[in-house]
């Protein structure tokens, strides 16, 4: 009896040794992954920031295009009312 009973408190001293190296593996996992979801976030973020700022410069691309458009356009169309209104005043003839 007295050596069944000093093999269960070895047995015993074993698993919890066993279980406290598991805590501290898995904790030293948790922090692990703790770090990377945290570097993984930041890095998340960086880039919705970046593609926010690509978008924004997509928009004012097509924007300024639009401009240069609308710009040439309005150019032209005043230099042809600028040249009837001359004609018209006869400061030019044809």
């Amino acid at each position: 009896m007295p050596r069944q009973i000093s093999r269960l408190v070895k047995d015993v001293q074993r698993l919890q040794s066993s279980l406290t190296r598991l805590k501290d593996a898995s904790a030293g996992q948790v922090s692990s992954l703790e770090e990377q979801l945290t570097e993984k976030s930041s890095t998340l973020t960086e880039l919705e920031v970046r593609l926010t700022a690509q978008s924004d410069y997509e928009e004012m691309k097509r924007e300024l295009r639009l401009g240069e458009h609308f710009n040439k356009s309005f150019c032209f169309n005043l230099f042809l009312h600028f040249e009837v209104f001359c004609y018209s005043q006869g400061w030019f003839r044809i």
